[in-house]
């Protein structure tokens, strides 16, 4: 097969070099590569994902492979960081070719290089390298085996340094009537007003003297803390809801989405009220009410406008945070 394209090749060399007059130079076609777009793929409080379109023209007829895509990220003259595709793809006879490739960038890298970046709102990044095609070996001098194109592009990114803190964990008392229907739900023997005083000690911090434990029965438990958001950069970040699931000590607590977002100075502060299951206050949550104070994960996503320059849509916002809190 690979014989009879390098023929169909050899004959279209040897038909264009018959009607080029004497004394004139022939020139085959190449194939071409460029980067097409650029835009922000996804981004979160740690780092940026950049999405590169890569577009390919073979004129040839028969079909081309990438071999990479290397590209170099500059701030002020002073590298980031290089990194080499290590996805290929081929491109089909005749036709042209787009393929996407993601590059990520972290905030505390960017942060290292940039002097001033708490006063930055955004970031020039400079991007240099270069696009290389293998092109199968046809014995024809002037078909080459390996094309390059070089690029230059340059992208703004906005500058990030949160800090999210929990404020305000609290953890409402049950009624006697809420404790009483679990009571009778769970068959245990034992008086409602023993499980309530049980419920009150154990979100007190105190030690449970009762022979029942939070977790034999399922009372629903109203929980509410502050999400307050600072970002230590001259960055704007707001948004209107944020969808989340909240851990304490590593143990799942109340999962969903608050729209309560206030804004304060230069913080956003976003109030959640839920409720979840007593059977979820095992000792890795009840040793936060015993010590008044845990360990939080927050894990989530929200949607961010930035400029139109920027990115045109809203953009997925992910949380993937942690820290310490005191009740």
């Amino acid at each position: 097969m690979l014989n009879r394209i390098v023929l169909v090749v050899a004959c279209m060399v040897l038909g264009a070099a018959v009607s080029v007059p004497p004394g004139e130079a022939f020139d085959i076609p190449k194939p071409s590569a460029s980067i097409e777009n650029i835009d922000i793929d996804s981004i979160s409080f740690r780092d940026i994902t950049l999405k590169f379109f890569v577009g390919i023209n073979n004129p040839y007829p028969l079909t081309i492979s990438l071999d990479s895509v290397r590209f170099k990220f500059l701030i002020d003259n002073n590298q980031l960081f290089e990194t080499k595709s290590q996805k290929g793809f081929k491109i089909k006879a005749n036709k042209k070719q787009v393929n996407e490739f993601l590059v990520n960038l972290k905030f505390a890298d960017i942060e290292r290089i940039v002097k001033n970046f708490g006063d930055s709102e955004y970031v020039d990044t400079q991007i240099e390298g270069e696009i290389s095609l293998l092109v199968p070996k046809t014995g024809i001098a002037a078909v080459p085996d390996t094309v390059t194109f070089p690029f230059k592009l340059k992208k703004k990114v906005p500058a990030i340094k949160p800090e999210i803190r929990i404020t305000n964990f609290k953890v409402q008392q049950p009624s006697l009537s809420d404790v009483t229907q679990a009571v009778q739900k769970s068959g245990k023997n034992v008086k409602p007003e023993n499980a309530l005083k049980m419920f009150g000690d154990v979100l007190s911090g105190k030690k449970n003297v009762q022979e029942i434990k939070p977790e034999d029965l399922d009372v629903k438990l109203t929980v509410s803390f502050d999400i307050e958001l600072q970002n230590k950069t001259r960055s704007k970040i707001s948004f209107e809801s944020l969808n989340y699931d909240f851990f304490v000590n590593a143990d799942a607590l109340v999962k969903g989405d608050t729209k309560d977002v206030v804004t304060k100075d230069n913080r956003l502060i976003l109030k959640v009220l839920n409720q979840f299951s007593s059977r979820a206050l095992g000792k890795a949550v009840l040793s936060a009410f015993t010590d008044k104070k845990g360990n939080f994960a927050l894990k989530g996503y929200t949607f961010i406008k930035l400029p139109d320059a920027l990115k045109k849509d809203p953009l997925k916002l992910v949380f993937d945070e942690s820290g310490n809190f005191s009740l």
